[in-house]
């Protein structure tokens, strides 16, 4: 079953084996590029900013439903 589009609030985990939990806080839509998300891991001051297309195929990273339990 494929998943839904990702949006705000969203959180994922890298899939290189880090426990940090990262949140979609921003999703940039632009006319002309790939739309991209901007994400933040939670409890510290990293941000990273992907295609969507990077985030989606879970290749990179993995959506979970309940960040406190990221594996």
């Amino acid at each position: 079953m494929a998943r839904r589009p990702t949006q705000v609030g969203d959180c994922f985990v890298r899939q290189n084996g880090s426990n940090g939990v990262w949140v979609v806080e921003r999703i940039f839509e632009y006319p002309d590029m790939p739309h991209h998300a901007r994400l933040h891991e939670v409890g510290t001051s990293r941000v990273v900013t992907f295609a969507l297309n990077v985030l989606e195929p879970e290749t990179q990273f993995r959506f979970v439903q309940n960040p406190d339990q990221p594996k």
